[in-house]
């Protein structure tokens, strides 16, 4: 008699693992990348669930940056064509900067601009923040609909502005000070990796004051660490691996100080 139900044996494990996959930028729609990092991370979670693991699966939101400001600009130049009136000159003066370098392109920043339209009466200096949440969460809907269409749910989407609104980055940030592993050179803020096992040192807060992507995946991971984790699973797509040495040695540092016994 078969019992499918009851294979394979499994007993609790006791293990908190945190599963991060897809992450994809809220800049535009998933690609055919992104539905394999998917369904290699949600295939890989229920397994783990099965075995009697403590799984949650997250995706982590990059809405801050550069990338954010380019792809408001790119939305709000599309506005500017249909409703020029609604927009300050001063964040016209700003999207005109911006999208002489730099822009999104696509049918969905359109529609987004549509819907900008239909939402607000006037663009200015003191709504721009919320016009950029408002961006984001409209790419984020047609992410979560596109992953819901091929059965991949998430338990947790943390933004990346949160660890900015919590302190969590200046916390962060003390730490590797007071561990000597931070250097000021050319007007930037290096993390000196190379003192552990990276090729080379890495920015953290470049010049104009703007935190690296690194710097956030830092405070991140360190997050992860404080929320109780024990593993941390990260599925990345090709074009990241490059990232793993440096956060690799980030983290190892940050957990063997802490006294957790974190594998990454």
């Amino acid at each position: 008699m078969l019992q499918k139900d009851e294979y394979p044996k499994y007993e609790t494990k006791n293990r908190k693992v945190l599963l991060e996959f897809v992450s994809a930028n809220p800049t535009g729609p998933l690609h055919i990348g992104h539905g394999r990092c998917a369904v290699l991370g949600d295939v890989l979670g229920n397994i783990l669930k099965k075995l009697g693991y403590d799984v949650t699966k997250e995706y982590y939101i990059n809405d801050r940056g550069r990338q954010i400001d380019v792809l408001t600009a790119s939305v709000l130049e599309n506005v500017l064509q249909q409703k020029p009136d609604i927009v300050e000159e001063s964040v016209k003066t700003w999207v005109n900067k911006i999208v002489e370098t730099s822009r999104y392109k696509g049918d969905y920043i359109v529609d987004i601009a549509d819907k900008i339209i239909e939402s607000y009466s006037e663009i200015t200096q003191d709504n721009i923040d919320e016009i950029k949440k408002f961006i984001v969460e409209v790419i984020m809907e047609n992410i979560k609909n596109s992953l819901n269409g091929f059965s991949v749910i998430f338990d947790n989407y943390v933004y990346e502005t949160l660890l900015y609104d919590t302190g969590l980055t200046e916390e962060i940030k003390e730490f590797l000070e007071d561990k000597n592993l931070l250097e000021t050179k050319d007007g930037a803020v290096w993390f000196k990796s190379t003192q552990l096992y990276d090729e080379k040192d890495r920015v953290l807060i470049k010049s104009d004051g703007e935190p690296t992507y690194f710097f956030s995946d830092i405070a991140y991971h360190y997050d992860k660490v404080l929320r109780g984790y024990d593993w941390l699973i990260n599925i990345w797509g090709t074009d990241h691996h490059g990232y793993v040495q440096r956060l690799q040695s980030a983290c190892d540092v940050i957990f063997s100080s802490i006294g957790k016994d974190v594998h990454l």
